[in-house]
């Protein structure tokens, strides 16, 4: 029974290590993704803020 579950057990590894590395070679066959770069410009930042409510003194 003991000689049983160990085989079970390294068949189990076996086919879990055969799946990964499947998927492995599977992901290594795609195309990588390209992307696109632009250029850095010189802009300047305005940041308005909109409050409503109004202004009162102490």
């Amino acid at each position: 029974m003991k000689r049983t579950g160990t085989v079970i057990t390294l068949i189990i590894i076996l086919l879990l290590s055969t799946a990964g590395i499947f998927y492995i070679y599977q992901k290594d066959l795609e195309d990588p993704i390209t992307y696109t770069t632009e250029q850095p410009t010189k802009e300047t930042i305005i940041k308005e803020t909109v409050a409503t409510g109004s202004i009162v003194p102490k």
